[in-house]
């Protein structure tokens, strides 16, 4: 049974959603601009500031390992938590509720 779906899977067949009576496939590539519309900017966020930082602290440390530390501790966040704290700084900061 489960070798019966994962071969599904792998060509595409993602079966049926119960909500909405539509293939999951299709639901999926609807929402997907809205998605990449939220993963984009926080991703290139996170990779502006994780080279913007790790160069000010190499700048500030000539020499030092703390570029790398400042570089793999901003892609440690996921891009989703930073599309978060995004949301809720300018929904707060700009008064959009």
């Amino acid at each position: 049974m489960y070798l019966e779906w994962l071969g599904r899977v792998v060509r595409g067949d993602l079966g049926a959603s119960y909500r909405y009576q539509e293939p999951v496939a299709t639901l999926i590539v609807e929402r997907a601009p809205g998605t990449l519309a939220l993963m984009v900017p926080a991703l290139t966020l996170a990779t502006l500031a994780g080279l913007v930082l790790g160069l000010a602290a190499a700048d500030a440390r000539r020499g030092s390992s703390i570029v790398a530390g400042a570089f793999a501790g901003l892609h440690a966040i996921p891009s989703y938590v930073i599309a978060q704290v995004l949301v809720v700084s300018f929904a707060l900061g700009l008064g959009w509720r």
